[in-house]
């Protein structure tokens, strides 16, 4: 027993000794042929390679630059100095505070250097020229590929890319790194753009095919840090301002595509110097999911990448302002202008299905969008099942002249107040009560102004609306109206003012007429019919302050009796209303009777 476990112990001892002696003996192979190898040379080599692929083939270390290498084939230059051959590329365009770099140790083996990493801190890119971004951009999506070498994974700090000697990106933070055994990259990081830090996370299929007209498959994540609000002067809390404009502000907010949460659009991108194409793609944000096409291009032949930078920094500042000013009650102040798609054209179809936005829900949703020389045009196609259909479409051009048009088809007016009402909780005391009806409407309108209140100032055209088998929230007219055909008195000495009887007013049809001139819309006709009851109309309402003009006249019939001994009364009440779109007041006029042998309509009327 013992000699057989001393023969085992030896062949384990024998293996081991035999494994020693073959790394031995390829350490010692390795330390002969790296001796024998210009490291300072092949490393030099490998990174000058590695920046052509990244960016030029003439981009390179200059002989200046010290190459220092560390255990681990860690290569590490201090203070690179960069140098370019072509003479289009300008010297210096390039800059670092240090380079780092990792060499792939079987590739060295072989007597060849391989960078497996490259890592540039505080890099500062200057792209003064259009020329020389054209150059590196082709050259890049021309280049051929090596399917026999695997690209480095690229690691920037803290980097800055200048554009015509602008600061247009700064604060780059950025990874590029191969997906797996395959083709595709990954490159996510975070830059500062204008006022807002984004984040981003892109994938991509074919990096080479991305930067072309051909394009390639991806997927991209945007999301932008959001900016911190004064507590104490924070609109969304400021109940002082009781306008509609005011309670609609979180939804407003929620078209801002800089506010909270991801943008990620997946689908086909095509990527050349002076145009972003999106195909087939997919444009998710907010819960709000659409699908189709965008195609974002230069007008001057600038580059699209500073030029796209400039429209996000001058769209988030005409956005911002416009939710701040309606935040703080100055909505007449809201800038109206495209001077934001200046040097710009932007063109897009999307579509989508159980779409919800504020409280609606729409079953099918499209949105198309131009825009040429600082004119834009959009139109929308919405439906739902109680929402019913809406087509809207609107048009601003350079010189502030605005024109829209919409037409709502079968719409639940109770569904499209809902959402707004929603905002409105925290003005309101229990819970509001909306008006029920079928909706029916179609709207002209056209003004012009660099406010939102100029527009409203100058703002004319017309509006026709109907609505079928509702009712209308605050009063029962017909209730109030029958106190009155039983005798009830008001404004005595006895007596108070008239309150009407608590309730909703039935109705089986409206019809209004509102023409609208220089700010004023002037409401032609206005007609209540129920069961009973007639309501006629007339007036103005200024759209700027909201201010009400209206009188009107409320008629209701003699009631249906077989009491021979009860005798039947029409009422007849004028009243007026003043205040307020939003803060309206009523008072009522002396009502008129009418004794009648049979029900009908008011004739002879005995005053009270």
């Amino acid at each position: 027993m013992m000699r057989t476990g001393n023969g085992q112990s030896f062949g384990l001892a024998a293996r081991w000794v035999m494994v020693a002696l073959g790394l031995l003996s390829i350490c010692a192979g390795a330390f002969l042929l790296l001796s024998k190898l210009n490291l300072d040379s092949v490393v030099r080599d490998s990174i000058n390679h590695e920046l052509g692929r990244l960016a030029s083939s003439d981009l390179m270390l200059h002989e200046s630059s010290e190459v220092s290498i560390r255990p681990g084939f860690r290569v590490v230059v201090a203070d690179p100095v960069f140098t370019v051959d072509q003479a289009s590329m300008a010297e210096g365009f390039l800059t670092s505070g240090r380079l780092d770099a990792t060499l792939r140790v079987a590739p060295l083996l072989a007597g060849r250097g391989e960078v497996a990493s490259l890592h540039l801190h505080r890099p500062h890119i200057s792209l003064d020229q259009d020329g020389l971004a054209n150059s590196l951009w082709s050259e890049f999506a021309f280049a051929e590929k090596d399917a026999s070498e695997t690209p480095a994974n690229i690691v920037v700090t803290d980097g800055v890319l200048d554009f015509a000697g602008n600061t247009s990106i700064s604060g780059l933070n950025l990874s590029v790194m191969q997906r797996g055994t395959s083709e595709g990259i990954a490159i996510n990081g975070d830059f500062i753009a204008g006022s807002h830090r984004t984040f981003m996370d892109l994938q991509v299929d074919d990096p080479h095919a991305f930067f072309s007209e051909g394009g390639s498959e991806g997927a991209l994540s945007l999301s932008f840090d959001a900016v911190a609000a004064d507590e104490d002067n924070n609109p969304s809390d400021d109940t002082t301002d009781n306008s509609l404009f005011a309670d609609l502000l979180p939804g407003l907010s929620s078209l801002n595509i800089f506010g909270p949460g991801p943008l990620l659009i997946d689908g086909h991108f095509a990527v050349t110097p002076t145009t972003i194409r999106l195909s087939n793609a997919t444009f998710s944000k907010a819960g709000i999911t659409l699908e189709g096409d965008l195609t974002l291009r230069t007008t001057s032949n600038t580059l699209i990448i500073p030029g796209l930078q400039t429209l996000q920094v001058s769209a988030d500042a005409v956005i911002s302002d416009a939710i701040k000013r309606v935040g703080e009650g100055n909505w007449t102040t809201a800038p109206i202008t495209t001077h934001w798609l200046r040097g710009f054209e932007i063109d897009f179809d999307l579509e989508g299905q159980d779409i919800a936005f504020g409280g609606a829900a729409f079953d099918t949703v499209s949105v198309s969008f131009v825009s040429r020389n600082e004119n834009m045009s959009l139109d929308m196609v919405a439906q739902g099942e109680t929402l019913g259909r809406i087509e809207a479409s609107a048009e601003i051009d350079r010189a502030a002249d605005l024109s829209m048009s919409a037409k709502i088809s079968d719409a639940s007016i109770y569904e499209i107040l809902q959402p707004i009402s929603r905002k409105m909780q925290k003005r309101l005391i229990g819970t509001p009560q909306l008006p029920e009806g079928i909706l029916n409407a179609d709207l002209q309108l056209a003004g012009r102004g660099q406010t939102l209140g100029e527009v409203f100032e100058s703002m004319a055209g017309s509006v026709t609306a109907s609505m079928q088998d509702g009712s209308l929230t605050g009063a029962d007219v017909t209730a109030t109206l029958e106190t009155l055909a039983n005798g009830r008195q008001f404004m005595t000495k006895e007596k108070g003012p008239l309150i009407p009887a608590a309730g909703r007013t039935q109705f089986d049809f409206i019809d209004s007429q509102v023409g609208i001139e220089a700010g004023t819309a002037r409401i032609s006709r206005l007609n209540i019919a129920g069961d009973r009851l007639e309501i006629d109309m007339l007036g103005e309402v200024g759209l700027k302050s909201g201010a009400v003009y209206v009188m009107g006249n409320a008629q209701l019939s003699a009631a249906q009796t077989t009491e021979t001994e009860q005798v039947a009364k029409n009422v007849d009440l004028p009243f007026g209303i003043g205040g307020t779109l939003f803060s309206p007041m009523v008072a009522a006029g002396v009502p008129q009777l009418e004794i009648a042998a049979t029900p009908g309509r008011p004739g002879n009327t005995i005053q009270r």
